[in-house]
């Protein structure tokens, strides 16, 4: 059980005339979706640091983009099942701007 990720896509038309952005400065989707698991984490584990390391890119297109892996050790933490822990997780989660709704596999 993992909520499973697809990032949005958009077309965007650059103004030729427009500097380009600062590298350094550029949105990292996997950092942004770290800081929103923390946030949809927090409510239910005082650590929620520990999890964010098993959110990656997911290997396997089929799958989506992005994968969170911690279902199931949360779940064991809780005493939950992992599907309601991933259910969970996913209610809380803000992602709405950044990527297809997330779907729990599994």
């Amino acid at each position: 059980m993992l909520p499973v990720f697809q990032q949005r896509s958009w077309n965007r038309t650059i103004d030729p005339r427009r500097k380009p952005q600062d590298p350094n400065r550029r949105m990292s989707i996997l950092s942004e979706l770290e800081q929103r698991f923390r946030r949809a984490l927090a409510s239910l584990v005082d650590q929620p640091d520990e999890f964010l390391d098993m959110i990656r890119r997911s290997q396997d297109p089929r799958f989506g983009d992005y994968q969170a892996n911690f279902a199931m050790p949360l779940a064991r933490r809780l005493g939950r099942s992992p599907r309601d822990v991933a259910a969970a997780v996913v209610e809380r989660l803000d992602v709405a701007d950044l990527c297809l709704p997330p779907e729990i596999a599994g």
